[in-house]
């Protein structure tokens, strides 16, 4: 129960995080991104929003699955499964965001 308030919490955290940065179009707070060499601020911030606001829906989403269908090892693959979605959602938005650098 408490992994499952945990990563609700992680979900609702990234949903707002993401939704920050797209709407408000802040692109440095994008951990690694160098001001100087961005080329279109607003489709990096458009696009990072973007993909962290379904990376915290996938979070939000598998702990309403583990709440709503609790077992004794629903916990341990909750997390597995968030750490799998979470690194496709990572290289998905690493990906994506080359085309915003110069």
């Amino acid at each position: 129960m408490v992994a499952t308030i945990i990563l609700a919490f992680v979900g609702a955290l990234f949903v707002l995080m993401g939704f920050i940065i797209r709407k408000f179009k802040i692109a440095n707070i994008i951990a690694g991104s160098d001001p100087n060499s961005i080329k279109d601020r607003v489709g990096l911030a458009n696009w990072m929003g973007k993909c962290t606001v379904i990376s915290g829906l996938l979070a939000l989403f598998i702990a309403s699955l583990n709440y709503l269908f609790p077992s004794s090892k629903s916990e341990i693959y909750s997390f597995i499964g968030f750490i799998i979605g979470f690194m496709l959602c990572i290289v998905v938005a690493l990906a994506g965001s080359q085309k915003y650098y110069k």
